[in-house]
C-alpha cells in the first residue's frame, strides 16, 4: 500500500534524515534491491530516527512489513499512526526485527492518514546507518 509507481505526490515518504543518494522514496518503489539510507547519527532511545507515509487522505491500516536491506536494517523500532500529522499513536512496538526478510507486525486495524516507522536502536552500531528496502503497509 505504500508502493507509489504512478509519479503522483501520494503516498508521500518522509524520514529524519536521509543520504542524499538514498531519499525516503525508495523505500516504496516496489524494488527490493533500491533502498531508503538515513543519515547520522545511529538512532537511539534518545535520538530516534523515523520513517514515514503520508498517505494524502485517511486509509484503513491492519499490518507493517519492514524489509531492511540484508545486514543493515533497523532493530528496535516502535509502529505510530496519526490524523494530523503531528500527535502519534504507538500501534506497536518492534524488538529484535529480522536483519535480512522483512518483519511483518500486525496492528489492531486503524483509520490514519499517516504512519511512521521510529526508529530507535540499530544492528550496525554507533555512527552507523539504517537501510530500508521495503516499507508495505496493508489493509484491514
Amino acid at each position: 500500500m505504500a508502493l507509489n509507481t504512478y509519479g503522483t505526490s501520494w503516498p508521500a515518504m518522509s524520514a529524519t534524515s536521509n543520504q542524499a543518494a538514498y531519499p525516503p522514496s525508495r523505500a516504496a518503489d516496489g524494488n527490493a534491491s533500491t533502498f531508503w539510507v538515513s543519515g547520522n547519527p545511529a538512532p537511539t532511545p534518545s535520538t530516534s530516527l523515523s520513517l514515514e507515509v503520508n498517505f494524502g487522505a485517511p486509509v484503513s491500516i491492519a499490518s507493517v512489513s519492514m524489509l531492511p536491506r540484508p545486514g543493515y536494517g533497523p532493530k528496535d523500532y516502535t509502529i505510530q499512526t496519526s490524523a494530523d500529522g503531528q500527535n502519534w499513536t504507538t500501534d506497536a512496538t518492534v524488538t529484535a526485527a529480522a536483519l535480512s526478510g522483512a518483519t511483518t507486525t500486525p496492528i489492531t486495524p486503524v483509520t490514519a492518514q499517516y504512519i511512521r516507522l521510529e526508529m530507535t536502536d540499530t544492528y550496525q552500531g554507533s555512527g552507523q546507518t539504517d537501510q530500508i528496502s521495503e516499507l508495505t503497509i496493508t489493509s484491514s
